[in-house]
């Protein structure tokens, strides 16, 4: 086997869940690429109704209003394909209609640390995030996700596991201290960048040219069936996302109107993306850059339609869509 490298230029890893970069979700909507997330992450079966009162302040007749839609989101229903929160959003939808504003909002800040809890758990205790939908890494000798397949040694496979888990610390931290509030999301997104940094410095210590090159080609396999996925059903989740948000931030006509086009213009946008990584003419980081610009553009369009109440709400919305955490993104189903 070849010596692993110790330097090398540029390369972007898997670390969708943890880092972001195989995804771009976006405000209002999912209209583009995440990979896989844990199983459960979007999930709740152990929430109760006295948990939910315990953090918003509501009468028993709103309690009860809201129980069916509780169960619905325990039952996880909708399933939707690639959008684990979309039951954990319609739950928040329903609640529009029965809680005040001040309400929903405590809401929001209630099921987003739900599904972080779940999110942060899904690899296992400590464990690390998922891996770009190829399998998550565990403690012991479990697999490596996208690293599989890879003919590591035994050595390797450690040093990959110690990496992982050190990533998942330093994502954890900074989610943590987002929540409590001690950073900005600037300063959020800069301890993600960092830690995605290390991460690669590490795995790039331990692969050999050979097995980064094959890892590349599993990554560009990866990105283009997810943009695939996404752009199939493209017109489906834009109609659904806006639904969701008309219902939870009360858009009226108007808003509708020009946020629908917002959505809806994010599908050839996509066929975009896809057609460079298709032809060659685009690497993927390139198209891993395009899709988090595509975001960003998109996520300012949509709140420049919003009033300053609706945008603040959006913001809580925001941090839902990606709890474990997330590298932008507003809300998709």
């Amino acid at each position: 086997m070849a010596v692993p490298r110790i330097v090398r230029s540029h390369r972007a890893t898997f670390v969708a869940l943890a880092i972001g970069l195989a995804l771009v979700a976006f405000a209002g909507c999912r209209s583009t690429v995440e990979v896989d997330a844990p199983q459960g992450a979007g999930t709740t079966s152990d929430v109760s109704m006295s948990q939910i009162r315990a953090k918003v302040s509501m009468t028993d007749e709103q309690a009860a209003r809201l129980a069916p839609a509780l169960q619905r989101w325990k039952a996880n229903v909708p399933v939707v394909e690639d959008e684990p929160e979309a039951a954990a959003f319609e739950f928040v939808a329903a609640s529009a209609a029965v809680l005040e504003r001040p309400q929903l909002v405590q809401l929001v800040g209630f099921v987003r640390e739900q599904l972080a809890a779940r999110a942060g758990s899904a690899g296992g205790p400590g464990g690390p995030p998922d891996l770009g939908g190829h399998g998550r890494g565990h403690h012991g000798p479990g697999p490596l996700g996208p690293f599989e397949g890879l003919g590591l040694t035994p050595e390797q496979r450690m040093a990959i596991r110690a990496a992982m888990q050190t990533l998942h610390a330093a994502v954890e931290t900074a989610r943590r201290a987002l929540e409590a509030g001690t950073i900005t999301e600037e300063q959020f997104r800069a301890a993600l960048d960092e830690a995605r940094a290390a991460f690669d410095a590490a795995i790039a210590d331990i692969l050999t040219d050979e097995q980064e090159a094959q890892l590349e080609q599993k990554r560009k396999a990866h990105l283009i069936a997810a943009l695939q996925r996404q752009i199939a059903a493209a017109a489906t989740h834009a109609t659904r996302r806006l639904e969701v948000l008309t219902r939870i931030l009360g858009l009226d006509e108007a808003q509708v109107g020009a946020i629908g086009a917002i959505l809806n213009g994010v599908g050839p946008q996509l066929e975009t993306i896809l057609a460079g990584l298709q032809d060659g003419s685009s690497t993927v980081n390139a198209a891993e850059a395009a899709l988090r610009a595509l975001h960003e553009a998109t996520d300012t369009a949509i709140v420049a339609e919003l009033t300053d109440e609706q945008a603040a709400l959006f913001a809580q919305l925001r941090r839902m869509r990606h709890p474990g955490p997330p590298h932008g993104g507003g809300p998709r189903g």
